[in-house]
């Protein structure tokens, strides 16, 4: 975008305009986006250079005696400095479309020499411009030394240190450890070893207990409520954990961690409004990153910014949830659309790559462990992306993006960015609630507005599958493994079986035990990625999970400590 400066009273620039393509520009531009970056530190940072060059333009000059030429030079130079500065400051939390930006040092430097700028505009105000430098020529050349100036006398006592990290620290001491690649992360001795080896044994044995319970989930009702909880407010997102007893639900700008097993609210985190002190954004994204082992959550807000939360259980004694890293992830989002979808992003653990979309033309791939772009590809349409689904069992190389206008879209991020799009399906003009692609097979399943869902084959042009609910959808979501999906409306809640469109069971909310309760719509539908376990959330502000019947179906009990049942487990790293 292009710098502009204030015009003079007289109507026409006084000073010229900095280029497009200035250095200056580039540096302020920069710390202008860093000045709201979602991370709290990095923009107190920028926030505190950005008050220095504004608190030096504005005091220069600012004692009388720092020039010698009486009081018409001193007005004059208050002029041009009235007339750099401009009457109002841009508010860097505000999204504008340019930014006024104070000049630098060597800017007005040419005050001081004996002839202006050749580049000087010389139309309206440019003989006053003239008219001033020829009065205070000889006033300036006897100045005393700016504070703002660097002096190579000056010892570093005398400068105020803005802003201090230890990068240099750090470097110190990771380049002078041994970087030699290692088979072992820690001892085999040591606790941590002990604890990893039995944390894999056990996903290993509920990975296998999950694939029997998903052979037969036809054969039962998912009706046996394990918890059930009121809220503030209305979830927007419920996201399981795979092998841990606990689900991650978001209030507007906050998370809040339950535990299913004793009923319990282990973390309602309210995350830093920063410097600004201003709200942020509403959370329409959740994922979790390491879930097999030290699992981190990966939070994704409405405008765009994502943030990476370590503790976020408070698993911890006496430790609050960490803010490993924040980045912006899709600033495209524009603050009109963020009312029809938000951020919305697939994490790949594979890869580590996060896939981001919206309500944007592209959507951005981003490699997680260097926070670097990786590439930008393009939807093809005006519609915004509703849902985001990556096949982490192929490779993490295709990915599938649902939209407004009821098309699914398949990429695959091997191919040039201008090809990766591969197969579109436009078989329904209903908007999409959620699709995914199902674990260890080929095929897609997504579920519209209108009721309708259908299933795909990602390798063919066209539906194999349509089955017909019925009824105006709100919520909707697929069991990753087991041929389960399940349909959420006004006041009920279906779940059916995949293949045949048979329906397994069906929950009013005005069933209670209590008495008729009133009706509500369902907001939200989420399956645990392994177990048959369903978790839904209401707009009155209720949380319900059920599962099948212990009693129909029993568990088996976790191994010892560091000792699997059937040897180690495939993941397992020795």
């Amino acid at each position: 975008m292009k710098a502009t400066l204030p015009m003079s009273p007289q109507g026409s620039s006084s000073l010229p305009a900095v280029s497009y393509g200035s250095f200056y520009t580039k540096i302020w531009q920069g710390l202008s986006a860093l000045e709201t970056d979602p991370f709290p530190k990095v923009a107190k940072m920028a926030h505190t250079s950005m008050d220095y060059i504004r608190d030096q333009v504005f005091e220069w000059p600012r004692h009388k005696e720092d020039v010698i030429d009486g009081p018409s030079s001193l007005g004059d130079l208050y002029n041009v400095r009235d007339t750099v500065m401009g009457k109002e400051w841009i508010d860097p939390s505000k999204n504008q479309s340019f930014f006024s930006l104070p000049p630098s040092p060597s800017n007005r430097s040419y005050l001081s020499v004996d002839s202006p700028p050749k580049n000087l505009s010389t139309t309206g105000s440019s003989m006053d411009l003239n008219r001033l430098g020829a009065r205070v020529r000889y006033s300036l050349q006897c100045r005393r030394t700016m504070p703002n100036m660097i002096s190579e006398n000056a010892s570093d006592d005398d400068q105020k240190r803005l802003v201090s990290t230890k990068f240099v620290d750090w470097c110190g001491k990771y380049f002078s450890e041994c970087k030699k690649p290692h088979s072992g992360r820690c001892d085999i001795e040591s606790s941590a070893h002990f604890e990893r080896e039995w944390r894999y044994a056990r996903n290993h044995l509920q990975e296998k207990e999950s694939r029997d319970e998903s052979m037969r989930a036809y054969q039962f009702r998912i009706d046996h409520q394990i918890f059930s909880t009121r809220c503030a407010q209305s979830p927007a997102v419920l996201l399981f954990h795979p092998y841990e007893s606990h689900f991650i639900t978001t209030a507007k700008d906050a998370f809040i961690v339950w535990d299913y097993n004793t009923n319990s609210k282990l973390t309602h985190w309210n995350p830093d409004r920063g410097i600004w002190n201003r709200n942020i954004s509403r959370i329409t994204a959740l994922d979790l990153v390491n879930a097999h082992d030290n699992t981190m959550l990966l939070v994704g807000s409405e405008d765009g910014a994502v943030r990476l939360w370590s503790n976020y259980t408070n698993s911890v004694a006496n430790k609050e949830p960490v803010l490993v890293t924040a980045w912006q992830a899709l600033s495209e989002l524009s603050s009109l659309s963020r009312a029809a979808s938000g951020l919305r992003m697939a994490w790949d653990q594979r890869t580590q790559t996060l896939v981001a979309g919206g309500d944007a033309r592209i959507v951005r791939l981003w490699d997680a462990e260097t926070e670097l772009k990786v590439n930008d590809i393009s939807t093809g349409t005006d519609a915004w992306v509703t849902s985001l689904t990556v096949d982490s069992d192929g490779g993490g190389n295709v990915f599938a993006a649902g939209c407004s206008d009821g098309s699914v879209r398949i990429f695959d991020r091997r191919l040039p960015s201008n090809n990766c799009r591969t197969i579109t399906y436009r078989e329904n003009a209903g908007v999409i609630i959620n699709a995914k692609i199902r674990k260890c097979s080929d095929l897609l399943v997504a579920g519209f507005i209108n009721g309708d869902v259908k299933t795909y084959d990602i390798r063919t042009k066209s539906s194999i599958l349509t089955c017909q609910t019925g009824t105006h959808t709100t919520a909707f979501d697929v069991h990753k493994s087991a041929d389960v999906f399940a349909c959420g409306g006004i006041n009920q809640l279906t779940a059916y079986e995949l293949g045949g469109g048979n329906v397994l069971n069906s929950v009013k909310s005005n069933e209670w035990f209590m008495g008729p309760k009133i009706p509500s719509t369902v907001s939200y539908i989420s399956f645990h990625p392994n177990r048959i376990m369903l978790g839904y959330s209401l707009i009155d502000c209720s949380i319900v999970i059920s599962s099948l019947d212990s009693k129909k179906w029993p568990t088996s009990e976790l191994p010892a400590f560091g000792i699997a049942d059937e040897g180690p487990p495939t993941n397992c790293s020795t």
